[in-house]
């Protein structure tokens, strides 16, 4: 490998490193806010205690998030296999990522409100008129249904078995939906961070 391509593999897992925490970050100025509501007590009166912006609700999407982090490792783990030349199994990353993902992506739905109180079944409704951007709340709706196609992408991925040109096709679109999850996500998290009354 020549010196150029050697740093250019460096350099590209620099970045995935680095995009992994971004969320990492904005995820860990909410742990006093996790941990406070640890020792807060919360009554279930109505499936509505499940959603965002309630204790459990909040519970659910800061594990979740955490989560789901955590399962990205397995792409720097995938990294260094593929283009650094690194000796580790990735079978058991693979088995890792989908485990985490699974879990994590279970405690976000909840948090969103499926199958009780989803609010955001149609997102683009929500759009501004005079943009065509999405409003504040359309990307919570955005994201979620992200969060769901992601999901089956990955099952139909791990679990369906295809011809290799097919595989490509889904392969990319749960790389893009990945992509476009990480993406709402990061502005989600912004959002309930520092604009918590935003709409």
């Amino acid at each position: 490998m020549s010196s150029r391509s050697a740093t250019r593999d460096r350099a590209g897992y620099l970045w995935r490193l680095l995009m992994l925490m971004a969320p990492t970050i904005l995820i860990s100025i909410n742990l006093e806010k996790f941990l406070h509501s640890l020792t807060s007590p919360y009554i279930l009166a109505s499936w509505e205690a499940l959603r965002g912006g309630s204790i459990l609700g909040f519970r659910y999407a800061f594990v979740g998030g955490l989560l789901l982090v955590f399962s990205q490792l397995y792409l720097l783990a995938k990294y260094s296999v593929v283009r650094m030349g690194g000796r580790i199994s990735l079978a058991r990353w693979l088995w890792l990522h989908c485990t985490l993902s699974a879990a994590g992506g279970t405690l976000l739905i909840l948090h969103a409100g499926i199958p009780f109180s989803f609010q955001y079944l149609d997102p683009i409704s929500r759009l501004t008129a005079w943009t065509g951007l999405p409003t504040l709340t359309a990307v919570r709706g955005l994201l979620t249904w992200f969060l769901i196609l992601t999901g089956i992408s990955g099952i139909t991925l791990r679990h369906v078995g295809m011809r290799p040109g097919k595989r490509r096709i889904i392969w990319a679109t749960h790389v893009g939906l990945a992509a476009a999850t990480y993406t709402t996500g990061l502005i989600h998290i912004y959002i309930s961070t520092f604009m918590p009354s935003a709409r």
